[in-house]
């Protein structure tokens, strides 16, 4: 993801964010979000919603994986689970790429791409 993108999470989520681009043998966020821009506003959504639970929570790894989002935190406070759950499934429907509405395929890596951006993959 784009730095800006992320520096708006951060600015948005303090507390969720606080280890990012800090000391890689501290933390995975040390890379910054390991996703596409596409999943930007989902992102933003889960980090605020987080951060408004009102505990001492901390991100410890924002990624895809198996092409859905994995957000990843220290420890799992009440309420936290439903959260990120909510932003897993509905990664699993958006383009990673563009935030249009996508599907999880593909051959060999799996990633959730809308009908734009799997014909552009598979030309590359």
């Amino acid at each position: 993801m784009k730095k800006e993108l992320e520096d708006i999470i951060c600015a948005a989520a303090p507390t969720v964010m606080r280890d990012m681009r800090g000391d890689m043998t501290k933390t995975c966020l040390a890379f910054g979000f390991e996703c596409g821009d596409g999943w930007f506003s989902l992102i933003l959504e889960a980090a605020t919603e987080l951060e408004a639970l009102d505990a001492d929570i901390r991100a410890a790894q924002v990624k895809e994986k198996f092409g859905t989002l994995s957000f990843y935190l220290r420890e799992q406070p009440h309420g936290a689970d439903s959260i990120l759950r909510r932003a897993e499934l509905r990664s699993s429907q958006e383009c990673e790429d563009c935030g249009a509405r996508g599907q999880r395929g593909g051959n060999g890596y799996i990633r959730t791409l809308c009908a734009k951006h799997t014909i552009a993959k598979d030309e590359d």
